[in-house]
């Protein structure tokens, strides 16, 4: 693997994809230590316009249907943080749209592991109408049951579809299994901030796929939440799981301040 790399104080533009980092196949073979944004503004990466063509990079899961603004695969203690992520104004024209992408791994990874998405500042629109678009999405099988993950102080804004739209949304979304029960998720402090959703798509600001361990905690709509679509389901929380044991402490969440057309 490729340890201990840092990746800080980039300015990338005019890309289809922000960063990508991705380990290798193989338990033995995963990346570990990556540092994408430091601990401060002063080390974080700057991404903007990304997501521009319809012609994917192809080659690599994950990146053949789909533009993220950073992209993590096959990784251990992993740091994301202290990065603007801002996608293509006019909207990106083709795929799933993803500011923060931790893809799938098909072994999970083994040893005490501590993964941090926090401090980042995300702005995505999609042009494509079925189009689904996630702020934040860590996906299954990227830990075991002595992960931690953090995913706090993250700031979602001026984010959705620039055309009349059915496409899913999820600010934040743990597609997390039932296979480590013990793994911990802390999703404290996130703003949502001015959000406007043109979607009748489903429309989740925090979406808790299974996790069995979670707080969430002072998350927050800052100003005001509107879905404009005329109809669909919206969440402020979702645990979709059927959880038999752990320990979730959900408090202190202010959402608020929220309209909804239609049905």
């Amino acid at each position: 693997g490729n340890n201990n790399l840092k990746i800080y104080g980039n300015t990338i533009s005019n890309v289809n994809f922000g960063i990508i980092a991705a380990g290798l196949a193989g338990v033995a073979n995963y990346s570990n230590g990556l540092d994408i944004g430091g601990t401060s503004l002063a080390t974080g990466n700057t991404i903007s316009d990304f997501g521009n063509t319809g012609t994917f990079s192809g080659g690599y899961t994950g990146t053949n249907t789909t533009v993220q603004g950073i992209y993590v695969r096959y990784t251990t203690n992993y740091n994301v943080s202290y990065n603007s992520i801002t996608s293509s104004n006019g909207g990106t024209i083709s795929g799933t749209l993803r500011g923060v992408y931790v893809n799938n791994y098909i072994t999970a990874p083994t040893g005490t592991i501590t993964n941090t998405i926090n401090n980042n500042d995300i702005s995505l629109k999609s042009a494509v109408a079925a189009g689904t678009i996630q702020g934040i999405y860590v996906d299954v099988n990227t830990v075991n049951s002595t992960t931690t993950v953090n995913v706090n102080n993250n700031n979602f804004k001026d984010s959705g579809h620039t055309v009349v739209a059915s496409g899913p949304i999820d600010m934040i979304r743990l597609g997390i299994t039932s296979l480590f029960p013990d793994a911990v998720f802390n999703v404290k402090n996130n703003t949502f901030t001015n959000l406007s959703f043109n979607t009748t798509g489903s429309t989740t600001l925090i979406n808790d796929q299974f996790s069995l361990s979670s707080t969430i905690e002072s998350n927050a709509v800052m100003g005001t939440f509107a879905r404009t679509g005329a109809s669909g389901t919206f969440w402020c929380y979702l645990n979709n799981g059927s959880q038999t044991g752990g320990t979730h402490k959900i408090k202190n969440n202010n959402f608020s301040r929220i309209t909804l057309a239609g049905t």
